[in-house]
């Protein structure tokens, strides 16, 4: 009858063991996804842990044991996969890529990039070019693309685990407004106006720009994303004078150009305000800012040149 009991207690406690894994699993996946999310911003051992409802030494052990690598170095991993990427699909400068992607470090980056492939970052965006076209490999030389799929295999391809759907914002449109995107002085009338930063957030899906102007008195921020299902651009602006302007539009001969209607500060009908920005073959990008009564007659509220910072 004792050994009756045994075997019955050791059948049922399996399950229990597994269903316990299965969701220890669930937990460590949460914190993976948000490494997956959130690469580009800052990201400490403790909010991983706490995704994962564990305390940070438990959670390495976990996490490890689960995905085969630790915590930081699935951090790295995935932000040297978006660096690659910049690397290869943009014209962006390596300072911009190592703020884009989340490194902060411009030194630490290259030196990463190159223990874990072989090469600087700007090598490899003349490889990642180079290879573009369809060739044959030359013996010894593996070409760009095959070399990250080697060096920077995704996590989730392990045996089990469903690969992740393409990323929801690489289309054409949504990378129209790339041109905006860096550190920039902004100057009018040939003096210096301000500075606003323009960063790629949420999985390169959102613009987030920061303006504060020249004497420190006024600053504003938007956030731009483009919307799929209306096939239009969006932008949300808020400012230090309380101001809020709403503007949707899109790409005409090669600028941005979004307009919205707000109440006019004399409280007199509707003032439709309309924003261009124009990309120059020089760089620097133009941003007229004009606004109307009734659509035909338009004031100038701000004209600038943005030229990309230097510091």
């Amino acid at each position: 009858m004792q050994q009756s009991t045994e075997k019955r207690e050791c059948q049922t406690s399996a399950p229990a063991v597994s269903a316990r894994r299965a969701h220890v699993v669930r937990r460590l996946k949460l914190a993976r996804q948000l490494i997956e999310e959130h690469y580009d911003q800052t990201l400490a051992l403790a909010d991983l842990a706490a995704a994962a409802f564990m305390s940070e030494a438990h959670f390495v052990r976990q996490f490890r044991d689960e995905f085969g690598v630790t915590p930081y170095r699935c951090l790295t991993d995935r932000r040297l996969r978006a660096a690659c990427r910049l690397l290869e699909r943009t014209a962006m400068p390596v300072t911009e890529i190592v703020v884009a992607t989340g490194f902060g470090n411009r030194s630490a980056f290259s030196r990463l990039f190159k223990s874990r492939l072989g090469v600087s970052p700007l090598a490899w965006r003349r490889l990642s070019r180079r290879h573009r076209r369809p060739t044959v490999a030359r013996r010894g030389v593996l070409p760009a693309a095959a070399a990250l799929l080697l060096v920077l295999t995704p996590l989730w391809a392990q045996e089990g685990d469903a690969p992740p759907p393409p990323p929801p914002c690489a289309t054409d449109a949504h990378r129209a407004f790339d041109f905006w995107v860096g550190t920039w002085e902004v100057y009018a009338n040939d003096q210096l106006a301000g500075r606003n930063i323009i960063r790629k957030r949420h999985g390169d899906c959102v613009l987030e720009e920061n303006w504060q102007s020249a004497q420190g008195s006024f600053s504003g921020s938007s956030l731009n994303i483009y919307d799929a299902a209306n096939d239009r651009w969006h932008q949300s602006w808020a400012d230090s004078s309380g101001t809020l302007l709403e503007l949707d539009g899109g790409v005409q001969n090669g600028r941005m150009v979004l307009s919205g209607e707000r109440p006019a500060q004399d409280g007199n009908g509707m003032v439709t305000h309309r924003i261009t920005w124009t990309p120059n073959e020089d760089g620097t990008v133009r941003q007229q800012w004009e606004a109307s009564r009734d659509g035909s007659e338009w004031q100038a509220l701000f004209d600038g040149v943005y030229r990309k910072a230097t510091d």
